[in-house]
């Protein structure tokens, strides 16, 4: 972890302790500037009356602890606002709201808005720990409820209200998890695994197939969606790439597989369903196995293009298989 990181985790922490001081005195009666400067809290414009007070236009050269924002806030490490925020935040380590947040929030490392927001929130770590309505980008995004898309390696969601997490690991309550067996043309055995929601969710892929006797493993990534057709029927289209390991040699040369799998689910029971559906394929390798490309038993209906360092092939497959839903 960055050594940014841990200077921000550690201002974050103090600064909490320092805002529930904060919110336990005695409540003043707020009012509004046009704008306001500060070194350090409490040394600035507004001085200790700072943090009743609500402004349009705010820069903090270390760190600002204000009561509220409608406009343009910019911090070199900090913004801190214990009333509504509307407009645009920007902070070298962190941003934090309290109350209602409406607008753009950028931090070099950490977003958190404590009530009700919506808008953009972008940093290494977004947190809205109610509801929250739009975009949240960063290396790990959370959100109590959301409604919109997440984009970032981990992103987890206390309630879907709609939402669209795209990672590597999406974590929602009451999502899609679903653990699939496959048997198609090329691959022979596909387990695939999936999380996320319905309308979006990632795909792991392990794959195992035999080729002149020898051994085939793939390893794939993917994502996918999935439509509701009636009670018991659906529609899932997914898409992946899938590195082909020959004969255990774990190599730098191309060898992959690109797949577009159109697939009619049917449900069984509960957690069960058959799967069934063509795959359009994409193959292209760089390993030459007895003087010819490929690891892979292709169609003989597949397009095929060689070239002088790797041969391409493109074909329309079948994949079959059964699904569980956790």
């Amino acid at each position: 972890m960055k050594t940014k990181h841990f200077i921000g985790i550690g201002l974050v922490i103090s600064l909490a302790f320092f805002s529930s001081e904060l919110m336990a005195q005695e409540e003043e009666e707020s009012r509004t500037t046009s704008s306001q400067f500060t070194f350090a809290y409490p040394l600035g414009t507004n001085g200790y009356d700072a943090k009743y007070t609500s402004n349009k236009f705010s820069v903090n050269v270390l760190y600002g602890i204000n009561g509220g924002l409608d406009g343009f806030e910019a911090g070199g490490l900090f913004n801190y606002n214990s009333g509504d925020v509307s407009g645009m935040q920007l902070a070298g380590i962190a941003n934090i709201n309290t109350e209602h947040t409406s607008g753009f929030m950028w931090a070099g490392c950490f977003n958190l808005a404590l009530d009700h927001s919506r808008g953009v929130q972008f940093a290494d770590i977004n947190v809205a720990t109610r509801d929250f309505t739009g975009l949240q980008a960063g290396v790990v995004n959370f959100a109590g409820g959301l409604r919109g898309v997440q984009v970032g390696i981990v992103n987890i969601v206390g309630e879907d209200n709609g939402a669209i997490p795209i990672g590597l690991f999406n974590v929602v309550r009451g999502g899609y998890y679903a653990l699939e067996i496959v048997a198609g043309d090329a691959i022979n055995t596909s387990l695939n695994y999936k999380m996320g929601v319905e309308r979006f969710y990632t795909i792991y892929k392990l794959g195992s197939s035999w080729y002149k006797g020898n051994p085939v493993y793939s390893v794939g990534l993917g994502f996918g969606s999935m439509f509701t057709l009636a009670e018991k029927h659906r529609i899932s289209l997914d898409l992946s790439a899938n590195h082909i390991v020959y004969n255990d040699e774990w190599n730098s040369d191309e060898n992959c597989l690109a797949k577009l799998d159109l697939s009619y689910r049917f449900a069984l029971g509960e957690h069960v369903s058959l799967i069934a559906g063509p795959s359009l394929n994409y193959y292209v390798s760089e390993v030459r196995v007895d003087d010819s490309f490929g690891t892979l038993r292709i169609p003989n209906r597949a397009c095929t293009s060689p070239n002088e360092n790797n041969q391409e092939w493109g074909w329309i497959g079948f994949n079959v298989g059964l699904a569980y839903r956790f």
